[in-house]
């Protein structure tokens, strides 16, 4: 029974050549496909993480001018404006709130204080403008 081994100095010097020729190019071989697919997988991943920041970038600006959330404050003396964006942004944040709550009874909640807000608001407007609020306030006869 004869064993096989395997000696590289048995070898002559053209076959050893050839032989570390097989291996380089097996080498290499391997070595390229393995390049190529960490590539390809560098490609597909920054790719479709790319189009998610995007798709993430146009649904909140989607959601934004669906919802007229996008009311930039200008610095006015006229009253009647700065009313509307504070009303705007109240909106807003109304929205924001009632959407992101799945129960019932926080939704009531949220929705009742925002009444309550704007009543309360109005009110102040009301008194403030009233030229005689002062003097009906501090006045002792009813």
């Amino acid at each position: 029974m004869s064993e096989f081994s395997l000696n590289v100095f048995e070898f002559s010097r053209k076959e050893k050549s050839r032989i570390s020729l097989i291996f380089d190019v097996v080498i290499f071989a391997s070595f390229k496909y393995t390049l190529v697919k960490c590539m390809s997988v560098y490609l597909y991943l920054s790719t479709y993480l790319h189009l998610l920041h995007n798709n993430q970038q146009y649904l909140v600006s989607e959601l934004y001018n669906h919802t007229s959330l996008l009311q930039t404050r200008t610095i006015t003396s006229d009253r009647n404006t700065r009313n509307k964006e504070v009303d705007a942004r109240q909106k807003r944040d109304f929205f924001m709130m009632f959407f992101t709550k799945k129960n019932k009874r926080e939704k009531e909640k949220i929705a009742t204080d925002h009444k309550k807000k704007l009543n309360g608001r109005m009110k102040k407007h009301r008194d403030r403008d009233d030229k005689n609020y002062h003097a009906k306030k501090n006045c002792k006869h009813k």
